[in-house]
């Protein structure tokens, strides 16, 4: 398979499963801070996080909005970009593999290609879901 497929088939794996970390419970809220999820903040340190919060939030969904509007079908085998873009992709990828909660209980999840099964717990995820 060549590199730009490859490419094409995370950054379709990364539109579908994106979406899910916003709505996450385990994405932190607002609403967290002013229930004492994270323990106690003190007074100067209470709207700080939930700017830092609410920041968090606003660039997941600016990023998801984003990637709707880039046509990767437009790349072709060569262009420059290729590199980075994979490179981009595969530590967006490994960041959102680490909030993923590794006491999930996997299926059997099975793919042909591995650059998809080298994110498993994505993979399981989304077969769950």
């Amino acid at each position: 398979m060549s590199e730009l497929s490859l490419i094409r088939l995370r950054w379709d794996f990364l539109q579908g499963l994106h979406p899910l970390f916003l709505i996450a419970k385990s994405l932190p809220t607002v609403e967290d801070v002013d229930s004492d999820h994270f323990g106690p903040v003190s007074v100067n340190d209470v709207d700080p996080l939930k700017n830092e919060i609410t920041m968090l939030r606003s660039d997941f969904k600016l990023n998801i909005i984003k990637q709707q509007l880039f046509d990767i079908g437009q790349l072709e085998e060569g262009d420059s970009i290729l590199e980075q873009l994979q490179l981009e992709l595969d530590l967006l990828l490994k960041e959102l593999e680490n909030l993923v909660d590794h006491n999930i209980e996997a299926p059997d999840v099975s793919f042909e290609l591995n650059s998809v099964t080298t994110f498993y717990l994505h993979a399981t995820l989304r077969s769950i879901i």
